[in-house]
């Protein structure tokens, strides 16, 4: 895979440093589209880190349990896990943008400019998700793509209101050097119309963008 992200070494120790700063926040976005207007409540969750960063697709590392993605953390922390036995794995390179783009995660969401409704199968692209936020264009274009998260209630599993981030990609090129095709393309979009960054720890409330035309009730 061409680097669209950038040419610099990719670190899992990092990209979970990245992840457990933003488990102490919640991303609030206000969008609408055809005068209907949507709120999209943002939140993160280790369970989710794994698939985020593509390490399923190690899967001839026998330390990455598949089967227990939530003890990755701990393994991390208790240095079972490391960069280098990551980097072994003859699949690293293949998610090695994945990776990168998780580290910078937080610089990603404090300033996406894109929001789109996004349907699995659009384009080919297999994905399960509602929305896809997007940051730059052609060449700097990257992907995080979200889901409504689900609890059990009695035998019913029910939407919780929060979504959280599935799986992430930058634009990528094909052997030639040619952009692919935007995983965006043909996804209706939304217009941002607000987004908040908010400490779940202090209830400390950062606006991030408001646009003129946006006003809520007090």
């Amino acid at each position: 895979m061409s680097k669209v992200v950038s040419n610099l070494e990719s670190s899992v120790s990092k990209a979970a440093h990245t992840y457990r700063t933003l488990e102490e926040y919640e991303y609030r976005y206000i969008v609408g589209r055809r005068k209907e207007a949507k709120e999209i409540r943002l939140r993160f969750d280790q369970s989710e880190f794994f698939h985020l960063c593509g390490l399923h697709k190690l899967n001839d590392i026998a330390q990455l349990d598949q089967k227990n993605r939530k003890s990755f953390f701990e393994k991390l922390q208790r240095g079972v896990i490391t960069d280098e036995l990551c980097r072994k794995s003859k699949n690293y390179q293949e998610i090695s943008d994945r990776i990168l783009l998780v580290e910078r995660l937080e610089q990603f969401l404090d300033s996406n400019d894109f929001v789109f409704k996004y349907t699995k199968g659009t384009r080919g692209f297999e994905l399960t998700a509602d929305y896809a936020l997007q940051k730059g264009k052609d060449e700097t274009e990257a992907y995080v793509f979200i889901e409504e998260g689900t609890m059990q209630r009695g035998k019913k599993r029910v939407k919780t209101g929060f979504f959280f981030c599935k799986s992430c990609f930058p634009r990528s090129k094909d052997p030639d050097g040619n952009l692919r095709q935007s995983k965006t393309a043909g996804c209706p979009e939304y217009k941002l119309l607000l987004k908040e960054k908010i400490n779940l720890k202090t209830d400390e409330i950062q606006l991030l963008f408001r646009s003129p035309s946006h006003h809520e009730n007090p």
